[in-house]
């Protein structure tokens, strides 16, 4: 899948061949990611995953189990829910983490994750779209919304 031009496949996904299967919450999921190319050893990146579980009819299922997790992880500094943006995109979140030292340049960074729930006909989908880098959110964010909102059943 070419989701985006010029986005690498995953380290998985280069060695296996194939996206990552396995079972999630009961039930099969299958995961693809590609990361953005870095520009620089300061460029800390940025990633975009799209999880499907198959014969998840109701994405409720999945987000209630995942902001239950939010609430018990220490790292999250904030947690800011949006309602339905469209007929597919039923909810979506953005995670702020508590700032750590990049383990490479040891400068502080603060991972941001926004993650849109998407239900389809057969299928739920999470799209999550992570960075530390300002501007790679701002410029790349948009982007990944119309990714989102232009899903079709895998």
């Amino acid at each position: 899948m070419n989701m985006i031009k010029g986005w690498e496949l995953s380290t998985g996904e280069k060695l296996y061949k194939k996206p990552a299967r396995r079972t999630v919450r009961g039930y099969e999921a299958t995961q693809i990611t590609r990361i953005r190319p870095k520009n620089s050893i300061k460029d800390m990146g940025a990633s975009i995953s799209i999880m499907e579980f198959k014969e998840c009819r109701s994405y409720k299922l999945i987000q209630k189990q995942d902001s239950l997790n939010y609430l018990k992880d220490t790292s999250i500094s904030s947690t800011v829910w949006d309602v339905q943006s469209s007929e597919k995109v039923k909810r979506s979140v953005v995670l702020t983490y508590k700032a750590n030292k990049h383990p490479e340049t040891g400068e502080s960074q603060i991972l941001k994750i926004k993650t849109w729930y998407v239900q389809g006909k057969k299928n739920t989908y999470l799209i999550s779209f992570a960075t530390t880098e300002e501007q790679i959110w701002a410029k790349e964010l948009p982007e990944m919304e119309k990714i989102a909102l232009s899903l079709k059943e895998m």
